[in-house]
């Protein structure tokens, strides 16, 4: 405020953040809209980009504010076009199958457990929900099965279960 108390300056400020890729044709951002959350800003395991097996996407969370939910977006490393895999979903944690074809994805509904979904990246169908009773952490396992984290009483177990969300056993007992 002016000495006159006639003016104010202020400011507003709106975070952005970017994914950027350093390679053989330089340092550039991937994308600049939005806000990509990070492990440390977003405090969740599966937040970090993680490339495609074979090179040719990288998938992140993206949120078009710091308050909206995240969703699961891909870039094209060779032409660069980016676009949403999954949209309308706030996306906690994510895993992509060796294929690139499909994501294992955990959810937290407002009123509820987390829930776990499989879903085909091609979008020739919707979502399912393998299991909703507060698994997280989700992963593609070896021969098709899908590792989630169960909590009982405190102590934290690893689960299979098929892509079905039955067959389900630990692990490690």
């Amino acid at each position: 405020v002016a000495a006159d108390g006639r003016s104010l300056i202020t400011s507003i400020g709106i975070r952005h953040s970017a994914l950027w890729i350093h390679d053989s044709r330089g340092d550039r951002p991937l994308s600049t809209d939005g806000y990509v959350p990070v492990l440390e800003t977003a405090g969740l395991f599966g937040a970090a980009p993680m490339f495609s097996r074979d090179g040719r996407w990288l998938f992140y969370l993206k949120r078009s504010s710091r308050t909206s939910g995240a969703e699961l977006w891909r870039t094209d490393l060779e032409s660069e076009h980016s676009e949403p895999v999954l949209s309308g979903v706030a996306i906690m944690e994510y895993d992509i199958s060796d294929d690139a074809a499909e994501a294992v994805f955990s959810t937290q509904p407002s009123s509820g457990n987390t829930q776990v979904w499989l879903a085909a990246l091609d979008r020739r169908s919707p979502p399912r929900l393998l299991c909703s009773a507060g698994e997280d952490s989700p992963h593609f396992g070896p021969n098709g099965q899908i590792l989630v984290r169960v909590t009982e009483g405190g102590t934290h177990y690893v689960e299979r279960i098929d892509r079905h969300g039955s067959a389900r056993s630990r692990v490690v007992p």
